[in-house]
Parts: structure tokens; sequence; C-alpha cells
């Protein structure tokens, strides 16, 4: 199966005057995984893509920080793997 997740967020003022802001965002993420039942459990691999284009965003903001310290960037493209178990 195949799981295509997309996130827009507007842009976003991170002081009490509005004199700063984050800019808007739209970030992709893919994930391929499948299913396999077994008699008394399930396995389920998967692999993924997180910010499958690359966006250049920042993940985490901190409103009126000190020091002007608002943003925090997010990770770049990176890849996942591994396999859920069940019962």
């Amino acid at each position: 199966k195949f799981l295509l997740e997309g996130m827009q967020r507007s842009h976003l003022f991170v002081n009490n005057d509005n004199s700063q802001e984050d800019p808007s965002y739209f970030v992709l993420n893919a994930k391929f995984y499948s299913k396999m039942r077994f008699k008394d459990f399930e396995l389920t691999p998967f692999v993924g893509i997180k910010n499958l284009t690359n966006t250049l965003y920042n993940d985490n903001i901190r409103i009126n920080a000190f020091g002007s310290s608002y943003y925090e960037p997010a990770p770049e493209r990176n890849f996942y793997f591994g396999v859920r178990f069940g019962m």
C-alpha cells in the first residue's frame, strides 16, 4: 500500500507586534507498507520519506523568544524504515 500525506501551513507572526513572521510552507511525505497476517500475529514492514520535496522550513517556532531566537529549522529530506508487530 502507498500513503501520500501533504501539510500546508500559512505564514505565522512570531512576536506580539507582528514585525517578524515565519513564511508559509508545504511539506509532502510518502510511505509504503504491506500487512502480512499470520495465524497468531501481524507484521507490517514499512519504508518512508519525510519532506519528499526537500522543503526548507522551520519546525518549531518560539513565540516572543528571548534574543529573537524564534526559529528551529526542520530536518531536510530523510528516510525511515521499520516493522510494526501486532497480535
